[in-house]
């Protein structure tokens, strides 16, 4: 016998409590509740200048670019003021809201966030609940910005939830 019955019952009590653990851990994360969409930052953010939207102002921005659930969410920001239509159409997500720029190609939302301009955008032909994501991404935004307040570049999340 590898193991004397002393050693045995010596090691016995303590796997209980790790049994208790293990089941307690399970159930945690058994009633966790599932986010709908969770996104990961695919390409880091990099500094360009000229959005490819707005083609006739050159501004510098920064553009990261995320997966969810399959679909590619580009967001660039700027602090620079874009010309965004008085009469583009708007979406509210919950007390944000964004404008609406039309494009062909493209699904095009536009906030303004404490002097900051956040633009989203996807493929039209996809599906992407901004309103779901956008809470947890601003309040990651505001959090590496208060952090690293002069790197622009780090104030994307890794991940959207």
């Amino acid at each position: 016998m590898l193991i004397s019955r002393e050693t045995s019952r010596k090691a016995s009590p303590s796997s209980k409590p790790r049994r208790l653990c293990a089941a307690l851990l399970l159930l945690c994360v058994a009633v966790q509740p599932v986010a709908a969409a969770t996104g990961v930052l695919v390409d880091s953010p990099r500094r360009v200048v000229g959005i490819e939207l707005f083609p006739a102002v050159v501004v510098p921005y920064h553009r990261g670019r995320y997966r969810i659930n399959g679909v590619d969410l580009v967001v660039y920001y700027t602090a620079a003021d874009l010309p965004v239509p008085a009469d583009a159409p708007v979406v509210q997500c919950g007390v944000r809201t964004l404008r609406v720029i039309p494009d062909p190609l493209l699904q095009v939302r536009v906030l303004v966030h404490d002097g900051e301009t956040i633009i989203f955008a996807w493929d039209t032909d996809e599906s992407v609940d901004l309103c779901d994501i956008l809470p947890g991404f601003l309040s990651d935004f505001d959090f590496f910005r208060e952090a690293v307040p002069e790197d622009r570049g780090a104030w994307l999340p890794a991940a959207l939830e």
